[in-house]
């Protein structure tokens, strides 16, 4: 991810499904692409094509490390 985003990738470009690289680090529970992608201004409230955002889809998928990482104080649950 940094590498890309070095050589200058759009941080919010989605695929033809609406996806961006922030929903996948998401759908993965990628904290360390999650928290890159979010220090490099991603868009957390961009729709897919389906109209869900990346905190949808990681509610979705109960992806609780990325969760924790948007909600620190629920780091101890």
């Amino acid at each position: 991810v940094r590498g890309a985003l070095s050589a200058g990738a759009d941080v919010n470009q989605a695929d033809i499904a609406g996806w961006t690289p922030l929903m996948v680090a998401f759908a993965r529970d990628d904290v360390e692409a999650s928290r890159v992608l979010i220090n490099h201004n991603a868009d957390i409230w961009a729709k897919n094509s389906k109209g869900l955002t990346a905190i949808d889809i990681a509610t979705r998928e109960r992806s609780q490390n990325v969760m924790r990482l948007l909600n620190p104080k629920d780091a101890g649950s």
